[in-house]
């Protein structure tokens, strides 16, 4: 079983494993500070969490980007995710049109 944290970047993507989205190279302050805080968590033996990462200071804007999920076998794991689309209030919404709440 692993926990990973995924950090959203500006294009939609889902990105585990440091502070840049192995697909466009995009990064900012708060991806930087996120990696970071995993780091620090896992040379302590810690699992990442939204709690953790709070507690460890993490700012309410790299909060926003941190998406953590939890495998039942590290196998299934995976570095990126690339949505095509959302679904929001029930609506079908192309990643191009979703808006600055989930970009």
């Amino acid at each position: 079983m692993s926990t990973t944290l995924y950090i959203r970047c500006n294009s939609g993507h889902y990105f585990a494993g440091g502070a840049h989205c192995p697909d466009d190279d995009w990064s900012s302050a708060e991806s930087e500070e996120l990696a970071a805080a995993a780091a620090s968590l896992a040379e302590r033996g810690e699992s990442p969490s939204i709690e953790r990462l709070r507690q460890a200071g993490v700012s309410a804007a790299a909060l926003r980007r941190a998406v953590v999920m939890e495998f039942g076998d590290d196998d299934a794991r995976f570095d990126l995710l690339s949505p095509e689309y959302y679904i929001l209030d029930g609506q079908w919404v192309p990643i191009a049109k979703v808006g600055p709440k989930l970009l």
